[in-house]
């Protein structure tokens, strides 16, 4: 196992890029094509030195794939946990050691995995 650096674990632009990278990856996993979907997708801090992620405008037809993967997501029973965390929240599955589906932005349908 890897340690980070406390100090990064805390700086604020540090955690607002680690964000911005998981919900790239994400966005990737489900299907979207990240730089075209998302263009202005950029992490940093706010005023009060708070991280932040800006996913900037997107077109209508992404914003209705992503509806409809968050949608079928969450019929499937995958929600946030409310234990929030510096990160935000985490993903829970229903059950513990189910199978999931892997969701695509086009139908919701997809392969099994475990």
């Amino acid at each position: 196992m890897t340690r980070q650096d406390p100090q990064a674990e805390s700086d604020p632009e540090a955690v607002a890029q680690r964000s911005a990278d998981r919900l790239a990856v994400a966005l990737e996993d489900v299907g979207f094509d990240v730089g075209h979907a998302f263009p202005t997708l950029r992490s940093g801090v706010d005023p009060e030195r708070r991280p932040i992620v800006e996913l900037g405008r997107v077109t209508a037809t992404v914003a209705a794939r992503l509806s409809n993967v968050l949608s079928r997501a969450a019929h499937r029973g995958i929600t946030l946990t409310s234990n929030r965390t510096h990160n935000g929240a985490e993903a829970r599955l229903p059950g513990q050691g189910e199978i999931g589906t892997t969701l695509s932005p086009d139908n919701g349908e997809g392969d099994a995995q475990q």
